[in-house]
C-alpha cells in the first residue's frame, strides 16, 4: 500500500516537472530478491502493476541493493529485454541526458555499491532467520574493476551536471549509518568532479552537506521510517541539513541555510513513504524530498552548473 501511494505521488511530481525518467536506487525486490531464474513473474506485479502503470515516463533506470543480492540480480537485469521501460543493462553503467533546449547536459552514473563495498556475501540485516542461503557468484575482481570504471567515467564527463546514484549512502544518520569505504574512496571523487549523490538503503529521507558535495538519502519508498540511530556519528559535524525518520516520520530535523544552529520547524505530515526528485535547467539543478503523496517536504539549495575545472574531456564509457 505504501509503495502504491508513493507511485501515485511520484506520478504527480513527474507530471509537474515533465520528468524524463525514474531511478530505482536498489532493494527493488524486498526482502529476498528474485528467487529463481526468471524475474518476470515478480516484476510484473511489483513494477508493471505499481510504478510503470502509475508513472508516465518512458524509462526507469535501476541499480541493485543488498536485498537484491539475496537473490538473482542477473535475472533482474535480464528483465530489461522483456520490458523496455525497465533499464538495468549492467551492474553499473552511465547515461547522458539532454535536459534543456539550450543543450544543457546531465550525466548520470548508476553504480553498484554492494560490489563497491565488496560485501555481497554479507547480511547487514541478518535479523531475518529465513534469509535464503543462495548467493549469485560474483567475479572477485569486479569491485576494483568498477572503481577503475567509476574514476575514468567521472573524469571523462563534460556534462553541465553530474549525478551519481547508488544504493548505500556515503553518509546516513539512520539505522545502517555511513559506509566508511564510500567515505574514503567515493567522496573524494564526488568532491573533485562536482557530483550530487543520491542513495537509498536506509528507510528514511535526509540531506547531508559535506562541502562541496550534497548527499540525498531517499530510501523510504516502501515504508517510513527507520530510527535515526546514527544521529551523532552518521554525518560530519553540522552536515545534517534535513531528516525525516522514525515511524510515520515522527523525527524531523531541519537546519537553516542562513544560520549556524538548528531551528524549530513544524512537524511534517504523516509520511507513509517518500522519494526524491531532481530537475535541471540552464541555471541550476534542484533536488527535493517528497512525502508519499508528492507533498514537498524539503528543497535542497540550488546546485550551479559544474565549473570548467570539474569537467573532463572524454567520452562516457
Amino acid at each position: 500500500a505504501a509503495q502504491r501511494a508513493a507511485a501515485s505521488g511520484m506520478a504527480a511530481v513527474a507530471e509537474d516537472l515533465g520528468a524524463s525518467f525514474v531511478v530505482f536506487a536498489g532493494d527493488n525486490v524486498y526482502p529476498f530478491g528474485i528467487q529463481g531464474p526468471d524475474a518476470a513473474p515478480t516484476l510484473a506485479t511489483l513494477f508493471d502493476e505499481v510504478y510503470a502503470k502509475a508513472v508516465d515516463v518512458p524509462a526507469f533506470y535501476v541499480v541493485a541493493g543488498n536485498h537484491d543480492y539475496r537473490g538473482n540480480v542477473t535475472a533482474q537485469m535480464a528483465y530489461s529485454h522483456a520490458n523496455s521501460r525497465w533499464n538495468f543493462p549492467e551492474r553499473y553503467y552511465a547515461r547522458s541526458f539532454r535536459v534543456d533546449k539550450d543543450d544543457i547536459m546531465l550525466d548520470v552514473l548508476f553504480v553498484d555499491t554492494v560490489v563497491l563495498k565488496d560485501d555481497w556475501l554479507e547480511d547487514d540485516d541478518d535479523d531475518d532467520d529465513d534469509v535464503p542461503a543462495a548467493r549469485e557468484p560474483i567475479d572477485p575482481a569486479l569491485p576494483e574493476r568498477q572503481w577503475r570504471w567509476l574514476e575514468a567515467t567521472l573524469a571523462a564527463s563534460t556534462a553541465d551536471y553530474l549525478l551519481v546514484v547508488g544504493h548505500h549512502g556515503v553518509y546516513s544518520v539512520c539505522e545502517n549509518g555511513p559506509s566508511q569505504v564510500l567515505v574514503d574512496r567515493l567522496k573524494p571523487l564526488l568532491d573533485t568532479h562536482g557530483a550530487l549523490y543520491v542513495s537509498g538503503h536506509d528507510h528514511c529521507l535526509s540531506h547531508v552537506f559535506d562541502a562541496p558535495t550534497h548527499y540525498v538519502t531517499a530510501g523510504a519508498g516502501a515504508e517510513c521510517c527507520y530510527e535515526p540511530r546514527h544521529l551523532r556519528d552518521g554525518a560530519p559535524p553540522g552536515g545534517l541539513q534535513f531528516l525525516v525518520a522514525g515511524p510515520k516520520g515522527a523525527v524531523s530535523v531541519r537546519r537553516a541555510w542562513d544560520a549556524a544552529t538548528l531551528r524549530d520547524e513544524p512537524s511534517p505530515p504523516r509520511v507513509r513513504s517518500g522519494f526524491a526528485s531532481v530537475h535541471a535547467d540552464a541555471r541550476r539543478l534542484r533536488a527535493a524530498l517528497h512525502a508519499h503523496d508528492g507533498t514537498l517536504l524539503y528543497a535542497l539549495p540550488d546546485v550551479a552548473p559544474r565549473t570548467p575545472a570539474q569537467r573532463g574531456g572524454g567520452v562516457l564509457r
